[in-house]
């Protein structure tokens, strides 16, 4: 869930008409009055708004949400991360990659050990 407050508070105090702030995102004075309501928009949007109002799009969110556990859309993007993710999901999400970069660290660790072994017979001839 995104702060909305924050977004109307930013927008008046540019002094940026809301017509105006939803054409330079590219949707309706409906779409944006949506996001009002709902709290909540893609991620793609969210930085528009962002970058139009000079701020990073974790400006937007409040700090208590983690404990909510209301969907949040999620900014950001890499692999094995969904894009819209609510809490419970962004913490299982964690947990795979945690796992995964566990494993790759134990793959670096065995490779390292084998490039030294190669290295020491190369180094005795």
């Amino acid at each position: 869930m995104i702060n909305t407050l924050k977004i109307k508070q930013l927008i008046e105090e540019k002094k940026i008409l809301q017509k105006d702030f939803a054409d330079s995102l590219g949707i309706t004075v409906q779409g944006l009055q949506h996001i009002f309501r709902h709290k909540s928009t893609n991620s793609n949007t969210l930085e528009k708004i962002a970058l139009e109002l000079g701020v990073t799009v974790g400006y937007f969110f409040d700090e208590d949400l983690s404990e909510s556990g209301t969907d949040v859309k999620q900014v950001a993007r890499g692999k094995g991360i969904k894009q819209n993710v609510s809490f419970s999901d962004a913490e299982t999400q964690m947990k795979i990659l945690e796992a995964e970069n566990a494993g790759l660290r134990r793959e670096l660790a065995a490779k390292d050990k084998i490039i030294d072994l190669l290295e020491k017979q190369i180094s005795k001839k």
